[in-house]
């Protein structure tokens, strides 16, 4: 679990965070949704250890994210970041091999390879491994992305995920509607199988509705609302996130 406990953080003179608590769960798949400029990437990073807060505690699995190495940390938690782009010759296999940095001292062994290889075929893209990443599309970079990242939570044993956190930035941006419910429905089967706990900033509301465990909702660096889907997503709530008049409906 991932505990935020009274976060704040500022920037010049614009407040990012005041007393922000959360608390993110192994195994399940949430969503953080508000409008642009509400502070989710920033939420993401500080989270992830990549951005400095200035008050407050970010707990890992009962550490305090402080007290991890970089190692450590980066075996226990992978960010995808949307647009990254590389001015590199690697073909996409390197990319994903990339992700196994933080498990390698020394030469990559055969257990590397078959993280490698089956984090491509989980992620969809085992017939992009030998293209040239930047000659991908961006759906396609997106995909190989994804693949790193899982390539980086892997042990030295396929299955072990236990206990480890994917933070995804737009994971589905730069993908058609078909791939986008392909990618959420593995995002899925890894809160549920893997027992990953999975944070997606996403901005679609029919399919955070679909496929989220939990949703947060931000506005202005504060925080509106977090619970299940049923809880959350009421008129009056993505009226104070959105400033729209939003209705949801159920079809069977």
């Amino acid at each position: 679990m991932i505990t935020i406990n009274n976060l704040y953080k500022k920037i010049g003179q614009k407040t990012l965070f005041n007393n922000i608590n959360l608390q993110l769960y192994s195994g399940q798949f949430t969503a953080l949704m508000g409008m642009s400029g509400a502070g989710k990437s920033s939420l993401l990073k500080i989270i992830a250890g990549a951005m400095e807060k200035d008050k407050g505690e970010i707990i890992i699995d009962g550490r305090n994210i402080e007290q991890y190495s970089a190692i450590e940390l980066a075996k226990k938690r992978a960010i995808l970041s949307p647009n990254i782009t590389t001015n590199f010759p690697f073909k996409a296999s390197k990319i994903v091999a990339m992700g196994r940095r933080p498990h390698i001292a020394g030469e990559v062994k055969e257990h590397d390879i078959q993280i490698i290889t089956q984090s491509l075929a989980m992620a969809k893209a085992e017939h992009l491994a030998e293209r040239f990443y930047n000659s991908l599309s961006d759906g396609e970079k997106q995909k190989i992305q994804f693949a790193k990242v899982l390539a980086q939570l892997f042990e030295e044993k396929l299955e072990n995920y236990n206990n480890k956190y994917l933070l995804l930035d737009e994971p589905i941006s730069a993908l058609d509607i078909a791939q986008q419910d392909l990618l959420l429905k593995l995002v899925r089967n890894l809160a549920e199988n893997f027992n990953i706990g999975i944070l997606a900033i996403m901005h679609d509301i029919n399919l955070v509705a679909k496929y989220a465990d939990q949703i947060i909702l931000l506005k202005d660096g504060e925080l509106i609302d977090s619970g299940t889907g049923e809880q959350v997503l009421t008129d009056k709530n993505l009226f104070s996130t959105f400033n729209a008049k939003i209705m949801l409906s159920k079809i069977n």
